[in-house]
């Protein structure tokens, strides 16, 4: 029996907790005894990952912490059917290609190391994340960066959740557009969008930094109760604008049609025209001439010009 052969039967027979102890026995485990274990998976089309707690990255990552150190690892998962998680905890400086598309997560609780993706990504990229990079070069299903604290996760597709919630460091950037919330309730960390968004940005926000270049839906709201931090929106926006926000600052490099109610403290600069809707709405309000902007309740928005619909 080959050494890839004995990883196989390792895989099928034995359960996850067991696997720190079986692979120690077995001694030092080279590139092509890795290979080989991946290309008897493919053969044989094992399409049961999720028997075993379903993470291919689980032991793939458990011979890597053993062995594998500062290397580079290739992975085809066409004929892999099963879910299957790429850098679960991932704590080396290696990195792992991956051709195809991921049944599963990728980079949960991820230290270090490099994770690139040519392909979509079904579930969460990057939750916990604490170092290290990911490159998803297609669509991501799940969430991206849910509660990472450090790290960078690169996007070039589409995200169908939510982006950057509850992050606490590290950088995100998207190229593609985003479906639910960016930067909810996020305390610290950069995030990057060139998309459109169809949902809230800065919903909560109490720290960090987000760049929004695409457009966001007019239903929705920019730094609702944001509480600290920096957006900064490129173009119009006809929508809310820091509605009950009660610090912060954002930048709108254009034109915004309404600033929101019960404003506390924060910040809006307004590089465009404001036109306030319904002024006897905002009882709070008054024309500062000499600053140039217009006092919110205890916030201010700076604006070159301003009109009354």
């Amino acid at each position: 029996m080959t050494k890839a052969e004995e990883l196989y039967e390792i895989f099928i027979y034995h359960k996850i907790e067991e696997w720190d102890d079986l692979l120690k026995n077995l001694g030092k485990v080279n590139e092509k005894d890795i290979h080989g274990f991946l290309k008897i998976m493919e053969e044989r089309e094992y399409s049961s990952l999720s028997m075993h707690s379903g993470n291919l990255g689980d032991f793939i990552s458990h011979i890597l912490k053993i062995c594998y150190v500062g290397k580079t690892l290739h992975i085809n998962t066409e004929a892999l059917n099963g879910n299957i998680a790429v850098g679960y905890g991932l704590d080396w400086d290696g990195v792992i290609y991956v051709d195809g598309k991921i049944h599963g997560g990728a980079a949960y609780a991820m230290k270090k190391g490099e994770v690139i993706i040519n392909g979509n990504v079904t579930g969460y990229v990057g939750f916990g994340m604490e170092g290290g990079k990911v490159v998803v070069k297609g669509d991501v299903g799940g969430d991206v960066g849910n509660q990472m604290k450090g790290g960078c996760i690169e996007v070039y597709g589409y995200v169908d959740q939510t982006v950057g919630r509850w992050m606490t460091g590290g950088e995100i950037i998207v190229e593609g557009d985003i479906r639910r919330d960016v930067g909810l309730s996020m305390e610290n960390g950069c995030v990057f969008v060139n998309g459109d968004m169809q949902d809230d940005v800065g919903y909560k926000m109490s720290g960090g930094v987000i760049i929004a270049m695409g457009r966001l839906n007019d239903d929705k709201d920019l730094g609702k109760d944001m509480q600290g931090g920096v957006i900064y929106f490129e173009g119009d926006f006809k929508g809310d604008i820091g509605d009950g926000m009660e610090g912060g600052v954002i930048i709108v490099n254009g034109d915004i049609a309404d600033i929101g109610l019960e404003m506390s403290d924060g910040v809006v600069v307004v590089k465009g025209d404001l036109t306030i809707k319904d002024m006897e709405s905002i009882l709070d309000m008054w024309i500062d001439t000499a600053l140039g902007g217009v006092v919110v309740g205890g916030g201010f928005v700076y604006t070159g010009k301003w009109s009354n619909e």
